[in-house]
């Protein structure tokens, strides 16, 4: 469900959704059946103040309960909040940053939780007479939070992946926005133009 919200000029989104599974599986040569129910929740906002502001925020909820016939009943929650950000200022100066926020917690795992922010940002300036090249400056990973870890639970086993990433990094860019259209649309018009003085013209001759 979707609907602008007048005083801060954004649209707000609103999602909900229940799902249920009923899986068998074998462990330690008995028969489980497990019964999860799983329910989210999303809402997010995304911005239409002007073409020099740009940004959207959202949250995304989760909790998911597994009922078993013969091994403990799991519980798991996570959170995923993230946003971004983009301005353009003095014509030609642009900035934009994102951010990334992860909560999870299983309560059937000796009481695991992990949490971790991912947050980048860059700082750029456009060139040229018509604004379409832009040199960037951008950081990435800015608190060194990202670890990549995954932790992965199902019906017979617990794992723990971890793989090895760059980390904080700061990169330099170029990009040139090539756009054509102008230019087509221009000779679309020019031919429209001309065609239609060519038939008022031979219509005009016909009836005289």
């Amino acid at each position: 469900y979707s609907f602008f919200v007048p005083f801060i000029k954004c649209n707000m989104n609103l999602g909900m959704n229940y799902s249920y599974s009923r899986m068998p599986s074998y462990y330690e040569s008995f028969k489980n059946v497990s019964n999860s129910h799983n329910v989210s929740a999303r809402v997010s906002f995304t911005s239409n103040i002007s073409q020099n502001v740009d940004f959207t925020i959202s949250s995304n909820t989760g909790y998911t309960f597994a009922k078993n016939t013969t091994k403990t009943d799991s519980k798991y929650f996570t959170e995923n909040v993230s946003g971004n950000l983009k301005l353009i200022f003095l014509k030609r100066l642009t900035f934009s940053t994102d951010f990334t926020f992860n909560y999870a917690d299983n309560s059937s795992a000796e009481d695991y939780s992990d949490s971790y922010t991912l947050w980048n940002a860059s700082l750029g300036v456009k060139v040229f007479k018509n604004r379409r090249g832009e040199f960037q400056i951008a950081i990435n990973d800015i608190l060194k939070q990202n670890s990549n870890y995954t932790h992965t639970i199902s019906d017979t086993h617990i794992s723990d992946t971890r793989s090895n990433i760059l980390g904080r990094f700061f990169m330099a860019s170029f990009t040139y926005r090539f756009n054509s259209m102008d230019k087509y649309m221009g000779r679309g018009m020019g031919m429209g133009m001309g065609m239609g003085r060519g038939m008022g013209r031979g219509m005009g001759r016909g009836m005289r």
